[in-house]
């Protein structure tokens, strides 16, 4: 049509002005409406339209709370790309690295240590087994993980790494108890009876 509708920052400027005459009108409420939705596909095709794809932080950040911005993950926890969270080690394990971006990042526990703290910034968190256990596995994530002596056996020493540390009761003696701690535990043979085996876990 020779009347067509041209769009203005200000709406009550909006005018209908014809393409051989500078004379100008104002819009009807149709030619508004179309002009207006020109307008709008010039904004958008402007700007752009809004991502589809999934938002995040990249690897090693994440959301801090109450916030959207992201932030380097802090010693103790780690993230992959493209997620908003923290995550923390899991018990057993630490990372003295802020910006870990998996969790192969945290290191376990040596052999002989356990640690039940999740997000361990420090292998200090790693106690060692207590007596009367060993562990010959790393990244324990409780004591109980720590394999006791066998009854008949009993250990002083802590953070022992192999069932050699498990010293046997003597001749004439014999203990029940698993994870016994010391030779204490090794009682006599009833007053009548003998036993040359040593490691008895019963008379």
């Amino acid at each position: 049509p020779p009347w067509s509708c041209l769009c203005r920052a200000n709406p009550s400027t909006l005018l209908l002005q014809h393409s051989l005459s500078p004379r100008s009108r104002f819009c009807t409420p149709a030619s508004m409406a179309a002009c207006l939705s020109q307008l709008v596909l010039v904004i958008v095709v402007s700007i752009g339209f809004p991502s589809s794809g999934a938002t995040g932080c990249p690897g090693g950040e994440g959301y801090p709370p109450n916030s959207s911005a992201c932030v380097t993950c802090g010693a103790g926890t780690w993230s992959a790309d493209g997620t908003t969270e923290c995550v923390r080690c899991s018990p057993g394990r630490f990372s003295r690295s802020a910006g870990a971006v998996s969790a192969s990042m945290c290191m376990a526990c040596r052999r002989g240590t356990w640690s039940s703290q999740e997000g361990s910034p420090s292998p200090k968190s790693c106690r060692p087994c207590p007596a009367g256990r060993w562990g010959a596995s790393s990244g324990l994530a409780d004591h109980s993980d720590c394999t006791a002596c066998a009854p008949g056996k009993w250990s002083e020493e802590r953070g022992a790494t192999a069932r050699a540390v498990c010293s046997a009761c003597p001749s004439g003696t014999w203990s029940p108890a698993a994870g016994a701690i010391s030779g204490a535990s090794c009682l006599n043979c009833s007053q009548g009876t003998w036993s040359d085996e040593r490691g008895a876990a019963s008379q």
